[in-house]
């Protein structure tokens, strides 16, 4: 993988062991399904709990089993693989891109039976669950963003890259390449996979010991990276050169922008979704970078099970 293909799957985003339960605390429900969209793409989503609140997750593969605690006696969580990506079907060029993203937001709200829903968006998928709460107001209870990508493209995602780019260890990704190109993963597709990922966690995460826990996405030859960068490139061509900020302005749902300090992504970008929006709020975390929900899952839970129940995190500051 060159450089810029490199730093793309840094941005762009074997799960671990989720905590036992308490002493007489039950574990919540668990299915799983697919759903066909209107344009017969096969979406892969799972359903932790029977509440009947319902909080929708992008990027499924991406949380694994982390914020299953999240779910409660009123609370369900469905968490779903985005077009392309994990479990659900891959996608060609003409049924890529962020409308896309979009619209099957809405398809599985339909699909799991929900009014309205809360949305907790990692990373990337900021824009599309943005786009979809100001679309769809009334199907939008209160919105989640950890680690966002900035609310327009310049100049945060020049930054965010330049930012990447330090962190790279190009001598590691130099002798990577070179077994590359000797054909040492030929026929290991998931085995570069992995070794890329393993690349990319100087550039995604505070604290290598913490890198380790990483989810293996690389089971899905969704990931590969015969797949992966040809995907990529054809979502960012849909947005490239988005600017959120004016339509933010009549967000009428609570906004909860949950940042680490040492992300790629500037604080500056995060403090500019809360700024641009009438009702939001910022969680700043030290010692945090791109993974929120890995780095520091216990804050991050606490801050989620708050905001889902309708109060502000402790910590966190106005716009």
């Amino acid at each position: 993988m060159r450089l810029t293909a490199f730093l793309a799957a840094a941005i762009i985003g074997c799960g671990p062991t989720p905590n036992p339960p308490a002493s007489g605390v039950s574990e919540p429900a668990v299915s799983t399904g697919t759903h066909l969209t209107a344009d017969g793409v096969r979406l892969w989503y799972r359903i932790v709990g029977t509440g009947s609140a319902t909080v929708i997750v992008p990027a499924a593969n991406y949380f694994t089993t982390l914020i299953d605690s999240l779910a409660s006696a009123d609370r369900r969580i469905v968490l779903y693989d985005s077009r392309g990506r994990g479990r659900s079907d891959s996608v060609t060029a003409d049924h890529t891109g962020v409308e896309f993203d979009v619209a099957d937001l809405d398809e599985i709200r339909e699909a799991v039976g929900a009014p309205s829903v809360t949305i907790l968006a990692w990373s990337g998928i900021a824009v599309a669950a943005t786009r979809y709460a100001l679309r769809h107001p009334d199907r939008v209870d209160r919105l989640v963003l950890i680690a966002p990508v900035g609310p327009r493209w310049h100049p945060y995602w020049d930054s965010m890259r330049v930012n990447a780019r330090a962190r790279v260890d190009t001598g590691a990704a130099a002798a990577l390449e070179r077994r590359v190109a000797a054909g040492a993963f030929a026929r290991d597709q998931a085995g570069l996979c992995r070794a890329r990922a393993a690349l990319s966690d100087a550039t995604g995460f505070a604290d290598s010991a913490v890198a380790r826990r990483r989810p293996d996405v690389c089971d899905s030859p969704n990931e590969w990276p015969d797949r992966y960068g040809i995907y990529v490139g054809r979502l960012l061509r849909t947005l490239e050169g988005y600017d959120l900020r004016p339509d933010l302005r009549r967000l009428g749902q609570p906004l909860l922008v949950i940042h680490g300090v040492r992300d790629n992504i500037p604080v500056a970008a995060s403090r500019e979704w809360v700024a641009s929006a009438p009702t939001a709020r910022l969680l700043l975390l030290e010692g945090v970078g791109h993974w929120p929900h890995l780095e520091q899952p216990a804050t991050v839970l606490a801050a989620l099970r708050a905001f889902a129940s309708g109060a502000w995190p402790e910590g966190t500051e106005p716009r």
